[in-house]
């Protein structure tokens, strides 16, 4: 971990993070989107990377993970210049079309290139993910503070920024010394079917995948809509103010996962499904507690939950893979890409009907309802240590 190429690699890509997400729904609201077409817009994105997801992995594992995140950055570039001259439903679509896709090739290969060029045994992979994740959120924190600003004084200046970022991440991964760009032959094609019908061989990882898509269901609704639901209950449309809440949540996710490694007395199984459960309360409330200070703290609870959840999971997944890791990790963002899709439909359907409160309660619902594949599955006994 003490590579300065993998900790200015992380703060180019998360940074971007931080400043989309920031301000991404108040961005397309002030373009005239509605809520429940955002929702839609999410959704279609989602579908997207699911059709791309197997292929985009499969290419990786077979000529390379950096050639993968190469295209996806250069993809990620297009897309985002695109939603900035956007102002027509078509011109959306195509940007959340190549985002889409984007996201396919980055989701399998930037964890599998980052664990397979930077660890050398899976005895390193508890503070690996541990300390990855402070630095994603660290980093994210300084771009949800660089997007909240810049969108105060000018709604398009964030995106320029990012698509700034996105050039110089292009650059670094090209002049990056460690490893080929384009490895033909890695991977043979019956090779990587093997270790994909392994994920529903291996109970261990299986349960993991169908956490992740109720899990993931779940947030969805606090994804699309913290900022409005914040919004309602301070009445205040300054959307600096969001950049701050964000920051805010984030060092939570932060502390979460620096807090991680002191809680070695219990189980990694057993602290996954507390803070999962945790997450859920947290969730649940910070909708149904009208007082904008306490719901801030509950929502701060909720990513306390997620820092601590976030490592644990990749941590398991990750473990379980011995070989193709970027076809099994798009196996599992194929996963988390239905439960966006019918999440995205299923709560904007519901926010139509009950408003952004009830929509997050239900969606807290089942985040709780994420641990059932514990309670069903067994682990695996006996799994091969090796990489």
């Amino acid at each position: 971990m003490r590579n300065n190429f993998l900790r200015f690699y992380i703060f180019l890509v998360n940074s971007v993070v931080g400043i989309y997400f920031s301000i991404s729904t108040l961005y397309l609201l002030d373009k005239g989107i509605s809520a429940q077409w955002i929702a839609y817009l999410i959704s279609f994105e989602a579908f997207i990377t699911l059709i791309s997801e197997m292929p985009t992995g499969i290419f990786a594992d077979m000529f390379g993970q950096k050639l993968s995140l190469l295209l996806s950055f250069i993809i990620s570039t297009f897309s985002i210049y695109v939603l900035i001259v956007s102002y027509s439903t078509t011109q959306l679509v195509i940007a959340f079309l190549l985002g889409g896709l984007s996201s396919a090739l980055f989701s399998g290969s930037s964890t599998a290139w980052m664990v397979e060029t930077f660890t050398k045994s899976k005895d390193e992979y508890s503070d690996f993910f541990r300390i990855v994740n402070i630095w994603n959120l660290l980093s994210k924190i300084i771009g949800a503070l660089i997007g909240g600003y810049l969108f105060f004084v000018e709604m398009n200046l964030p995106f320029y920024l990012i698509l700034f970022l996105r050039v110089i991440t292009i650059l670094a991964l090209l002049a990056y010394s460690k490893g080929k760009i384009v490895q033909k032959g890695r991977r043979t094609l019956r090779e990587i079917n093997t270790s994909i019908i392994n994920v529903f061989q291996n109970k261990s990882l299986f349960r993991i995948f169908l956490i992740t898509t109720f899990f993931v269901l779940g947030i969805n609704a606090i994804f699309m809509y913290w900022q409005p639901l914040f919004f309602n209950k301070l009445h205040d449309k300054n959307p600096y103010l969001m950049g701050y809440i964000y920051v805010l949540t984030t060092l939570f996710s932060t502390f979460g996962s620096f807090l991680l490694k002191k809680l070695k007395f219990m189980s990694e199984d057993v602290l996954f499904v507390f803070s999962l459960l945790t997450g859920g309360s947290f969730l649940i409330l910070t909708a149904f507690i009208t007082n904008f200070i306490f719901s801030l703290l509950f929502f701060c609870g909720y990513h306390f939950s997620l820092g601590i959840s976030g490592p644990l999971r990749m941590m398991l997944i990750n473990k379980e893979i011995n070989r193709n890791r970027a076809s099994v990790l798009s196996m599992l963002s194929v996963f988390e890409s239905l439960a966006t899709i019918f999440g995205a439909i299923l709560w904007g359907s519901v926010y139509t009907m009950v408003g952004y409160n009830l929509t997050i309660v239900f969606s807290g619902a089942f985040v709780l309802a994420s641990v059932i594949p514990f309670l069903v599955f067994e682990k695996n006994r006996g799994v091969p240590n090796h990489k």
